[in-house]
């Protein structure tokens, strides 16, 4: 960045922030609380423009979520499901949730000045409505929407799979606006996350109007309206979002009225937040893996550092439609040749586990490795040889010299190729295997994946609502969006199926045990490679909430 280009930066947030005291303080806000902190981009915006039908990465829903509040919503600490913008009773046959929508919880944009209400054609204030929740329901679910997260919810509500397949009516949703303060939805069966579902942010209430008169670009800071406890006030493109402190947001008994006036995200990743963090530019930042040793041995440093549960498990998935991989027994060869113990203990050295399946211990009828001990996959050199020349005779070759040329894809991180490089090494000791390494830009890299994934590609998932289901089916059940290694397997498909419909957690346990032990033992569709933990460091003037979702709710900090 040029030094003329950083001074223009520069006034121009200190423009923004002098607007700010100048109109939050007729509000009664305590002028100047401004969080810096990262959205944790290598380049580029978040997906999407930040749109709830469309948004689908942890940068995007982060933001989102200090937007718009959903029916339902997570805390974040106890991670306790919780009244979000409504209050919800439940029918006798657990199928049909009635939802009573706070009232005069109005409609509010950026004007370039300040945030005001936004008015209809007469000039009346719009409150958000049942109406404008089935609205932001039915455009995820809308074919030509193309949402990528539709197939989480549409599984969720009666007549959503045939709506959003192309193959059913809209009429035939169960989605009803019974007056402008009632919405009833009525689901295809009691599964307990339902009511988590039907809170996420692709189901969030949306602003028809003004989607119907900007189109595409009714997300950017001039043109989107919202209605929570934060408002986007500027998008820099590649750069910042700055959201401000909503004034027309009264505060509900689980989501306050923030204490901070703005919070502006840097879209930079965390080499250059800390950087920044340690020239006293941001307050709160996400920490490289490379300066936690330095970290913990800066007795100041290490006060301010967190290091807690996040809900992300990161694999390689085998593309089980592209050679050699489309055989069980060579994917379960490269995944056995992993020592992932290794990786978290001498490479990495980051406070990250070592996974030995898919679902990040920790959830709701979900395996960890002390309920399930012999569970997955961890390193096993013998089997990993064994299961290769298995593979290798039933692929017709006379070796392994033979197999095709493999390539590695992933994510151009320098964590990420650090890793990469590691467990390259291991395949050419513990498999005598050479295998080409790819990084490519992180911009275009999940694109990528859902379109083409490569032989061996790095992929992740983090929880949308905390349950194995979020895990299992969501992701790798046929045909679902994030199923990159196109893992397909009729009894695994069976299971997830009746366990997402089940009350009894034992049960539900065992299934999802069963399903684990397809995936990454029999099939062996994924290696796993780490659960990940949160890596923060925060300023001492910052009073703040320890997330256990996956993002914060900055409505719950504050700044002494």
């Amino acid at each position: 960045m040029s030094k003329s280009r950083s001074i223009v930066r520069f006034l121009g947030l200190a423009f923004v922030l002098v607007l700010l005291a100048v109109s939050l303080s007729s509000a009664g806000a305590q002028d100047g609380k401004v969080l810096v902190t990262g959205l944790n981009m290598v380049a580029g915006d978040p997906d999407n423009g930040m749109d709830p039908s469309l948004s689908s990465t942890v940068q995007a829903i982060q933001v989102i979520e200090h937007l718009y509040v959903g029916l339902s919503r997570l805390d974040e600490e106890t991670v306790a499901v919780e009244s979000g913008l409504a209050t919800w009773t439940v029918s006798e046959d657990g199928l049909t949730y009635t939802f009573s929508i706070l009232p005069e919880i109005s409609w509010v944009r950026w004007n370039g000045t300040e945030v005001e209400q936004v008015t209809d054609e007469a000039g009346n204030v719009r409150y958000v409505t049942a109406g404008d929740f089935a609205y932001g329901i039915m455009r995820t679910l809308n074919p030509e929407t193309a949402s990528d997260y539709a197939y989480v919810l549409a599984p969720v509500i009666a007549g959503g799979v045939e709506y959003n397949g192309g193959e059913g009516a809209m009429e035939d949703v169960g989605v009803t606006v019974v007056d402008d303060s009632t919405l009833e939805i009525t689901t295809v069966d009691t599964a307990g996350f339902n009511i988590n579902i039907l809170g996420l942010w692709m189901a969030n209430a949306q602003p028809a109007w003004a989607i119907e008169e900007f189109g595409d670009t009714w997300v950017e800071a001039e043109n989107r309206q919202s209605y929570g406890p934060f408002v986007m006030s500027e998008w820099n493109h590649d750069a910042d979002i700055t959201i401000v402190r909503n004034p027309f947001w009264a505060g509900t008994d689980n989501i306050p009225v923030p204490a901070l006036d703005a919070v502006v995200f840097r879209l930079i990743d965390d080499t250059a937040q800390f950087a920044e963090y340690q020239a006293g530019t941001m307050q709160a930042a996400t920490t490289p893996s490379s300066e936690i040793d330095r970290i913990k041995a800066d007795a100041a440093l290490n006060e301010q550092y967190y290091a807690g549960f996040e809900s992300c498990s990161i694999y390689y998935g085998f593309n089980v439609e592209k050679e050699p991989f489309t055989n069980a027994n060579i994917r379960l060869a490269f995944s056995l040749a992993i020592d992932r113990e290794s990786l978290m203990n001498d490479v990495t050295r980051d406070g990250r586990l070592p996974a030995r399946f898919f679902t990040r211990p920790g959830v709701v009828a979900g395996p960890t490795v002390e309920t399930n001990p012999d569970l997955g996959v961890s390193l096993d050199v013998e089997g990993a040889q064994a299961a290769l020349a298995v593979g290798v005779t039933e692929l017709g070759l006379a070796s392994a010299d033979e197999l095709p040329g493999i390539t590695l894809q992933f994510g151009d991180t320098e964590y990420n190729g650090l890793i990469a490089q590691a467990v390259q090494q291991m395949w050419v000791e513990n498999l005598g295997i050479e295998v080409s390494l790819q990084p490519l830009e992180t911009t275009t890299y999940y694109d990528v994946q859902q379109e083409d994934a490569a032989q061996i590609h790095r992929a992740g998932w983090c929880y949308d609502y905390p349950d194995a289901n979020s895990y299992l089916y969501d992701v790798f059940r046929t045909g679902a969006s994030a199923n990159y290694p196109n893992f397909s397997n009729e009894e695994f498909d069976a299971i997830v199926d009746e366990a997402r419909t089940l009350s009894d957690p034992a049960e539900r346990l065992a299934m999802y045990v069963r399903a684990e032990q397809i995936l990454v033992e029999e099939v062996a569709a994924i290696a796993p490679i780490y659960w990940h933990t949160t890596r923060q460091i925060v300023s001492a003037d910052v009073v703040r909430t320890f997330s256990q979702i996956g993002f914060e709710r900055y409505e719950n900090w504050d700044l002494q």
